[in-house]
């Protein structure tokens, strides 16, 4: 009993001290502050899931932080957290996450690659090319991207197959 306690409180103190340093960094680039909005959403931290595909999958640097949101929505995108109450002054990553190329061959794929690209340079959005790659098959979106087509991530699947029927209210809740 006493090591689950430990388990969930140091999993519980991680993740306190990783809203902390993303808020904080957030505030340093000057990509959120501090917020008076009547509006509020709780913030969850998921661990992202990274894919793999024969397409390329494209990571925006700091992508959802490249677009600036209109003065009058700020306020729309306030959030709490125990360190306080802020607002985006940048979109926030929900919007955008990466950028999916696909093509017929390897020619056609690099052709697609140099244009997409040169528009997300044009535009002043850059890439993370460290995980950039062509792959034959990509978790993206919760489905997986195959030559064959889409189909749902089999560990979405998985998860309903294997989902335990409640025996209580409190467990339905």
């Amino acid at each position: 009993m006493v090591s689950k306690f430990r388990e969930v409180f140091s999993s519980d103190l991680l993740e306190l001290r990783e809203l902390n340093a993303q808020i904080q960094e957030l505030l340093d680039k000057r990509f959120i502050r501090p917020s008076a909005s009547p509006w509020g959403a709780p913030v969850l931290i998921v661990k992202k899931k990274d894919g793999a595909s024969i397409f390329s999958k494209i990571d925006l640097r700091s992508g959802y932080h490249q677009f600036k949101i209109r003065l009058e929505d700020v306020p729309k995108t306030a959030f709490r957290t125990r360190y306080g109450h802020y607002e985006f002054l940048f979109m926030s990553f929900v919007f955008i996450n990466a950028v999916l190329v696909y093509s017929k061959s390897k020619e056609e794929h690099a052709n697609h690659l140099r244009i997409v690209l040169g528009i997300l340079g044009n535009q002043r959005l850059y890439a993370k090319f460290s995980k950039c790659d062509w792959l034959k098959s990509i978790v993206f979106l919760g489905h997986v991207v195959l030559k064959e087509g889409v189909m749902v991530d089999p560990q979405k699947i998985e998860a309903v197959k294997n989902w335990v029927r409640p025996t209580s209210v409190t467990e339905a809740r």
